[in-house]
């Protein structure tokens, strides 16, 4: 036997019809993930322009609004003098001046109490389509201020200083992170006298140093000058104010003790920021939630100087937000981490039921089931922007489905290996279905499920004899290779 005779008998040993089946199926494999890249790219690319719709819409509304206030500003003058002395270089004489320097700070004065109670009614805003869930709230903010303590909040040596107190000029003001979400005017009372706070510039400092927060800020505060009584014991005041925004709303809780409370129609509420709830209930027709925040917990006094704890406030904010119960962006992206795992089990399929039959499978016979397995994750993608992904899951996997049923009835010459072929792609589209829809034991059942499948198929096949399997493909191979789906007479299929 020459050494090119033996070489060849080496190769199709190592080789055999079932390795080298295997080995197409895997090329196979391999080459789908090229065309399930594409659409995972353009799934992401959908994304980024729906997330670009939203910022537009959202931005109209002002976002997720932060409410912080009411407080109290008081303007204070504090008069200082220098004295100089400067010799005059010709008379070599000494001369005295005295410089007086007038700056003017502000007493940052926080309510003893706030209380803030309102509704939250939501619905849709779209643009072509593309939906995002919009609010509108009505709140009334009560409570009451006392005035400050001067001398321990300035210190003995610097309320010597002071010569004024500007009590007839001070100022209640309540900041809104975007005034293009106010409705209404801010209206109420202040110590029995109506008030209406109009916009005004701020430069309060932002947590956030972004230009555009920046801008926001600047406009975003809202005052009224106010008759401030330094001998009253209690200041009680009542603001209403009608605003409209996006995502979520957010409290500050300014006062020494903040209490809110919240109800609204979104039944799928994310309660976030500094503080949660003490009290909440959720049900299909919405939600109600109850805040107490004290002094002790925002380690805030009840008043200061000046901008020293601005950025600290907007910090320390409180709320909801609206989250959407189904995110079919998320849902695709975790549908399409399983793409893989449907090809292998498509193209395993197609493997057993070439073994089953009588028929050689042309490696063109295994691609185009693999491509309908990869084209059902573009009709999904499609679908889902449409008619939402439960719907477009649904009609994909039956569209998928019964195409490949099909196919495989038609190549295999057998209708019923083609419907068990179908039929297991039926019963795992449907159980990953069901794990999508899953938020807390998706990973679990998906595990699990996983792992039954593939102690299902090592259990199924720890006793077939794979030599015998050789042989057969080998007696297959003797059909007419140049004619795919190829059949041998009729006659017993002898599969241990």
């Amino acid at each position: 036997m020459s050494a090119n005779a033996k070489a060849m008998g080496s190769v199709r040993r190592v080789f055999s019809p079932t390795v080298s089946k295997l080995i197409l199926i895997a090329i196979l494999t391999f080459l789908l993930q090229v065309p399930a890249c594409h659409i995972m790219s353009l799934s992401q690319e959908r994304q980024y322009r729906k997330s670009r719709v939203e910022e537009e819409i959202i931005g109209k509304l002002g976002g997720q609004q932060q409410i912080e206030g009411p407080m109290i500003s008081i303007p204070y003058v504090v008069r200082t003098k220098t004295e100089t002395v400067s010799v005059d270089p010709l008379t070599n004489k000494s001369e005295k001046r005295v410089e007086e320097n007038i700056e003017t700070h502000q007493i940052r004065v926080m309510p003893e109490e706030l209380d803030i109670r309102g509704t939250l009614k939501t619905e849709f805003r779209a643009r072509g389509i593309y939906r995002v869930p919009v609010y509108r709230s009505d709140l009334t903010l009560t409570g009451w201020f006392s005035p400050p303590d001067t001398t321990s909040l300035l210190g003995p040596s610097q309320a010597k200083a002071i010569t004024e107190i500007q009590w007839d000029k001070a100022s209640l003001s309540v900041s809104v992170s975007g005034l293009e979400g106010l409705r209404s005017h801010i209206k109420g009372l202040f110590n029995q006298n109506e008030v209406s706070l109009k916009p005004e510039i701020s430069k309060r400092p932002s947590a956030d140093s972004t230009p555009e927060c920046a801008a926001r800020r600047v406009s975003g505060t809202t005052g009224a000058s106010v008759a401030f009584d330094p001998a009253a014991k209690r200041l009680p005041f009542k603001l209403t104010l009608s605003i409209e925004g996006a995502k979520g709303l957010r409290f500050v809780p300014v006062g020494l003790v903040t209490t809110a409370a919240l109800s609204s129609d979104w039944a799928h509420p994310s309660f976030d920021g500094t503080f949660l709830p003490q009290a909440r209930s959720i049900t299909a027709k919405g939600f109600t939630a109850d805040w107490k925040v004290l002094d002790l917990n925002t380690n805030f006094p009840a008043s200061w100087l000046d901008d020293a704890l601005f950025s600290q406030l907007s910090e320390s904010g409180f709320g909801v937000n609206l989250a959407e119960p189904v995110n079919d962006s998320l849902l695709f992206e975790r549908a399409a981490k399983y793409c893989l795992l449907f090809v292998v089990l498509t193209f395993f399929s197609l493997f057993v039921s070439e073994l089953l039959s009588k028929a050689r499978l042309h490696f063109i016979q295994y691609l185009l089931p693999g491509l309908a397995v990869v084209m059902f994750y573009l009709l999904l993608l499609a679908l889902s922007e449409h008619v939402g992904f439960n719907a477009a899951y649904g009609a994909a996997a039956l569209a998928v489905v019964l195409l490949i049923t099909v196919y495989v009835s038609g190549i295999m010459r057998r209708a019923a290996l083609g419907l068990v072929t179908g039929g297991v792609l039926a019963i795992l589209y449907g159980y990953w279905f069901v794990i999508l829809q899953m938020e807390d034991y998706s990973l679990l059942c998906g595990s699990l499920g996983t792992f039954a499948l593939l102690a299902s198929v090592m259990l199924g096949t720890r006793k077939l004899d794979w030599k015998s399997l050789d042989t057969r493909l080998s007696n297959l191979s003797q059909t007419d290779p140049d004619e795919p789906g190829a059949h041998e007479p009729d006659g017993p299929v002898n599969v241990p």
